[in-house]
């Protein structure tokens, strides 16, 4: 794996990690928020990887259609 797309995949483990500590505490909201972040950064992280250039977007939808 490349080194920028390491540092993609860093930032979504971290994601990850605070939504399951925020599920815990039952705070479903943020918990959400970063789980939705975190899927957005393992595929820019897999688009890196493949080298495709990454636009700027949010959407998961677009971005796993980008991945296929």
């Amino acid at each position: 794996m490349n080194a920028e797309a390491r540092i993609w995949q860093r930032y979504a483990e971290e994601n990850e990690r605070s939504a399951e500590v925020l599920l815990e505490k039952r705070l479903f909201n943020p918990c959400l928020q970063n789980a939705q972040q975190a899927i957005e950064k393992f595929l820019k992280a897999a688009l890196v990887e493949k080298g495709v250039p990454l636009k700027r977007t949010h959407s998961v939808r677009e971005l796993v259609d980008m991945v296929r």
